[in-house]
């Protein structure tokens, strides 16, 4: 299997709920996951940088799969 490459998406802020980091200004993505998370500066040398998410704030989603119809 190929790996797609990795891509770092900058926002304004990323919410991350980690006490230890409860803030973040970039989410690195590979093979579809999250990897990384954390200051921009950091994580920019990772990858292809996306600025599609710039000045806006990323926050964790919930996926509930148990579904009622």
């Amino acid at each position: 299997m190929t790996s797609r490459p990795t891509t770092v998406f900058i926002a304004g802020r990323v919410i991350t709920m980690d006490p230890s980091l409860p803030a973040a200004e970039a989410v690195t993505v590979a093979d579809g996951r999250i990897t990384a998370v954390g200051a921009l500066a950091d994580l920019r040398h990772t990858g292809t940088v996306e600025e599609t998410f710039a000045g806006t704030v990323l926050l964790p989603g919930l996926i509930d799969q148990h579904l009622h119809p």
